[in-house]
């Protein structure tokens, strides 16, 4: 039959499938075909079916967050092209809290000031005070003195008094002892500037000079509201702004092309291994004997040739 011939005999599937190499014994031609059309055909279709389900599927992986490309640097500011989606991270612990929480994280974590927060905590000697614990169940710390806010806001101790009364004198209005918790402005100012907790202690010692000893209880009620008072005034996760250098990552997708280029990559392989699979499987006594048919087709051509020859030349 000549090729037009059979290129109009063929059907839908022979026309818009091509069969791949692996199912033709020797030669890409339908004469070495290692099982019938009526069979390779519904297996080749299957194979680009699954190989599309696989371009698909590998396609999603790549679109996966797990698959973004990251990009890390080392920056001073915690807030390094936040708008961007940049996300950074404290590369060292901070002094009091011990944590490498970024500021949003802070924000995310910390509890206000309340009843399950604001808790009796005995000092040496028996002294009692009101501990606010910021990271209740995270971390086992009270909340830390305005340090880090002071000294990044004024360099100058002479600046940072008047800086440090404002945060802690309006406290003396929210307790019946008209006590910041503190004692005097000198002693106020040197715990405004020190790395540690801010306890409120639940006596004050409110005598005069010569009257007799008397003493004043700031109650939990009172200590929760000196503690909202002190969030306000003083940002609690304001560390989180001022413990550089900041370890920043940025996630961002990887372009539709290279995804779909990846994707087509797999599939395409997912597809050859199959394929080459299943002659193995299915098709191995099948590819061998058309092979050896082949093989005797082609010795018995070339004898026939041979003996044509030798009676031409008689």
């Amino acid at each position: 039959m000549s090729e037009s011939k059979k290129e109009k005999a063929k059907g839908f599937l022979e026309k818009n499938i091509p069969i791949p190499p692996h199912f033709y014994a020797q030669v890409d031609d339908d004469d070495a075909l290692i099982a019938s059309k009526s069979v390779i055909l519904p297996f080749t279709l299957a194979l680009q079916i699954l190989q599309i389900i696989a371009v698909v599927v590998f396609f999603t992986i790549y679109s996966l967050p797990m698959s973004n490309i990251v990009t890390t640097r080392i920056e001073p500011d915690w807030d390094y092209r936040k708008d961007e989606g940049w996300n950074c991270t404290p590369l060292a612990a901070d002094y009091l809290y011990n944590t490498r929480f970024n500021y949003d994280t802070c924000r995310e974590l910390y509890s206000e000031p309340s009843t399950t927060t604001v808790l009796e905590k005995e000092h040496a000697g028996g002294v009692k005070y009101w501990r606010y614990y910021p990271f209740l169940n995270i971390v086992d710390m009270g909340i830390a003195l305005p340090s880090e806010y002071i000294n990044d806001k004024e360099t100058d101790p002479a600046s940072q008094t008047p800086l440090a009364q404002g945060i802690f004198n309006p406290m003396k209005e929210l307790n019946s002892c008209g006590d910041t918790g503190l004692g005097d402005n000198t002693e106020q100012d040197a715990f405004a500037t020190a790395y540690t907790e801010w306890d409120i202690p639940q006596s004050v010692d409110t005598s005069q000079p010569g009257g007799p000893p008397s003493t004043c209880t700031i109650t939990q009620a009172e200590a929760i509201e000196m503690y909202k008072a002190y969030n306000l005034a003083v940002d609690p996760c304001y560390y989180g702004k001022t413990n550089s250098p900041y370890s920043c990552q940025h996630e961002a997708s990887k372009p539709i092309l290279e995804r779909l280029s990846l994707a087509y990559a797999n599939g395409l392989l997912v597809y050859t291994l199959i394929s080459a699979a299943v002659v193995q499987v299915f098709f191995a006594n099948s590819k061998k004997k058309k092979e050896e048919e082949l093989k005797s087709m082609q010795s018995s051509g070339k004898t026939v040739a041979h003996a044509s020859i030798e009676e031409n030349t008689v």
